[in-house]
């Protein structure tokens, strides 16, 4: 399996990222479909206007609009795009040193420590319990 070619340039932090040449990439398109009042069927891929494959039945209507992007495929590529945003900021760090001038700051950190150990004692209780009745057994 080829790995993913990889174009990339520093003009606004994009990212074009092309997928390797295989035999298994397929790309999924919405295409319209709908019946023409002279009769036959017109489909149309959605956001690309001018693809366009039409027929006596649905199935051929497809069937031609399949043989057009075929063909219009052979001289163009098609990738991604992915966009950098450089100003955004992760949301936890608008939250970041919140608290450094708190006053009551050192006293949270002191009841939020002593409620861990408070915890932690029950805990080895309970597993010592759990322990005497077992080896009781």
């Amino acid at each position: 399996m080829k790995s993913e070619n990889k174009i990339r340039t520093n003009l606004l932090n994009i990212q074009v990222q092309k997928p390797a040449q295989t035999s298994w990439n397929k790309i999924n398109l919405t295409v319209l479909i709908s019946e023409q009042s002279e009769g036959g069927y017109q489909a149309t891929v959605l956001g690309l206007s001018d693809c366009q494959g039409s027929g006596l039945t649905k199935e051929e209507a497809i069937a031609n609009l399949n043989q057009a992007l075929s063909t219009r495929l052979e001289t163009t590529e098609i990738a991604s795009l992915q966009i950098v945003n450089p100003n955004a900021e992760h949301p936890w760090m608008k939250l970041a040193g919140k608290y450094k001038d708190d006053p009551d700051f050192d006293e949270v950190l002191k009841d939020i420590e002593a409620f861990r150990q408070e915890i932690d004692a029950e805990m080895e209780d309970y597993y010592r319990q759990l322990d005497a009745e077992e080896s009781g057994k």
